[in-house]
């Protein structure tokens, strides 16, 4: 039985966030032998990220450039948000993925600003955040997915 119980560390003591869940459910393992994994929580990619990157920043740089949002992101995760592997003593670079469930707030906040500042040093200034720009993330992440929504 595997599962996940959100606390933080305070002292060198365990303080659990629903302390009365935790407690129900640890005695579940009552006099057995556990292992404990302790790890920091990521916050996802908030919405308001996703729709500044999809809705701003490669809907300009598209337009600015001639090339499709989906042709943009591709260039920029392979300048800003790739890894590196080895296959058979070949050396690949992978772009990596930006959703939510392999990314968090951190990852994409320094892909945005790494696209932002090599525009800047390009010669043109990227749109600072604003809501109603960014209204239609959902749609412009969907097609530059190629994906329908």
């Amino acid at each position: 039985m595997k599962n996940k119980l959100s606390a933080y560390i305070k002292n060198c003591s365990i303080i659990w966030k629903r302390p009365e869940i935790a407690k129900q459910y640890l005695s579940l393992f009552e006099g057995k032998p556990v292992g404990v994994v302790v790890q920091n929580i990521e916050k996802e990619p908030t919405n308001e990220q996703y729709g500044y990157l999809f809705g701003v920043v490669l809907d300009e740089l598209a337009k600015h450039t001639g090339y499709t949002k989906n042709q943009v992101l591709a260039l920029m995760k392979s300048m800003f948000h790739f890894e590196v592997i080895e296959i058979n003593g070949n050396i690949y670079k992978v772009n990596k993925s930006i959703s939510k469930k392999k990314s968090d707030v951190h990852i994409l906040s320094k892909l945005i600003d790494n696209i932002v500042m090599w525009a800047a040093s390009e010669g043109y200034l990227i749109s600072e955040a604003k809501s109603d720009k960014n209204d239609g993330w959902v749609k412009n992440m969907a097609e530059s997915q190629g994906e329908e929504k």
